[in-house]
């Protein structure tokens, strides 16, 4: 359906509104290819009220066709097409509405080739600017790749194993004069894992010790995380035994139906970890300001992916952009899941610990997707950190979701 006429004119304001946005669509998409490639020209993103309420406040709801069933979950609705004068001016071909529900539209935008090219021109001559003042690309590499440290990852197998192994889920092994933890609504904590320090591999024992066990137990209900540095979450507890205690195998007071069977950490497979880009763009490192700046206002995928050349080349153009710095790029990132000391992977925001004003070790990064079998959202994580100038001060994270 064409839309002219008055109501064309009365809702022209509105549709232009949404133009900026596939602008930076375009800009995203084709800058890194150069304005002598070939070019898209037609965009499409579905827009979905809950994820863009400014978006649906400011360009969508006026455009709402007046035959438009609000109670059919899969309206028949015409598309809505606005093209004329007035767009081809602004360089756009046409602007079309394709209804999927009244909170869900999918928006294509078509433009004219000379404006796109022009978008294009105007974007690299701003990216050459910029580039001149951007420390390089092998300057960021060089200045991450100082920060790497081992990581280990946990090999496992079904079974609890001996009782003070080193596992996840299952029964722990407890002192007889420790009480199971409750959370704060006096209900049984989950048993998340232990870990026996003797076990470990020797540059981590240099960290937490080489004798003993860490238990942890967590909330079956995490509450939402709240980035409070000061003390532990609240929705864990975390014990450290020594072996010499009178204790043994407890049985699991947590319904079955709640918790995993056990499996029993066989051996850990060393990585290479790097920083997160909340921690590289933060306070905790000794990173001169330029390249802290630099690495926060890039995209994301400028460290630590396999699209890092492509990256690259859209921020620095080609020159001295090698496949070889490139492939040392893709490396610089924290491993995801279960893992045992290295660098945390940050879902959303940096959380990490310190005791007296000073960082403290990552000791195990938890992945609930990761083999956990908590009964969590797969999307959890959470980290243990200990204070490596006294290792009996423990301090978790909570649940962070992303």
């Amino acid at each position: 359906m064409k839309v002219t006429g008055q109501r064309f004119i009365d809702n022209l304001e509105r549709v232009v509104g949404i133009i900026p946005h596939f602008e930076t669509l375009v800009l995203n998409r084709h800058g890194e290819l150069g304005v002598s490639k070939p070019l898209d020209y037609t965009f499409k993103f579905p827009f979905d009220r809950e994820m863009h309420p400014e978006i649906f406040e400011s360009c969508i709801d006026a455009v709402i066709p007046d035959n438009f069933d609000f109670l059919a979950k899969f309206p028949n609705v015409d598309d809505q097409i606005f093209e004329g004068r007035v767009l081809s001016k602004l360089g756009i071909e046409h602007v079309t509405f394709s209804w999927w529900t009244i909170n869900l539209v999918e928006i294509k935008v078509g433009f004219l080739a000379g404006h796109l090219r022009r978008l294009l021109k105007e974007q690299e001559a701003k990216r050459w600017s910029e580039r001149a003042l951007r420390p390089s690309y092998e300057s960021i590499v060089r200045t991450v790749e100082r920060f790497e440290a081992p990581t280990w990852v946990p090999q496992t197998q079904s079974g609890s194993g001996d009782p003070t192994a080193t596992r996840f889920s299952g029964d722990p092994w407890l002192p007889v004069d420790v009480h199971w933890p409750l959370d704060e609504n006096s209900e049984p904590m989950l048993f998340v894992a232990q870990f026996n320090l003797a076990s470990l591999p020797e540059k981590m024992q240099a960290v937490s010790g080489d004798s003993g066990l860490i238990s942890v137990f967590c909330s079956r209900c995490p509450s939402p995380c709240e980035n409070d540095d000061a003390e532990s979450s609240r929705d864990a507890a975390l014990f450290r035994f020594t072996l010499n205690e009178r204790g043994g195998v407890r049985t699991n007071r947590v319904d079955k139906k709640f918790r995993a069977e056990a499996s029993t950490v066989i051996a850990w497979v060393e990585k290479a970890d790097f920083p997160d880009r909340d921690d590289l763009t933060g306070g905790l490192l000794d990173i001169p300001g330029d390249i802290k700046q630099t690495i926060g206002e890039l995209r994301r995928d400028v460290l630590g992916t396999t699209n890092t050349h492509a990256t690259a080349v859209f921020h620095w153009g080609t020159q001295g952009i090698t496949d070889d710095l490139a492939k040392r790029a893709s490396r610089l990132k924290p491993h995801y899941g279960n893992k045992l000391g290295g660098w945390p992977h940050w879902s959303d925001t940096s959380l990490w610990k310190t005791q007296g004003g000073n960082p403290m070790q990552p000791f195990f990064q938890f992945n609930a997707a990761d083999g956990l079998g908590l009964g969590y959202p797969v999307s959890l994580t959470t980290h243990l950190f200990i204070d490596p100038s006294d290792t009996k001060i423990m301090k978790m994270t909570g649940w962070q979701n992303g």
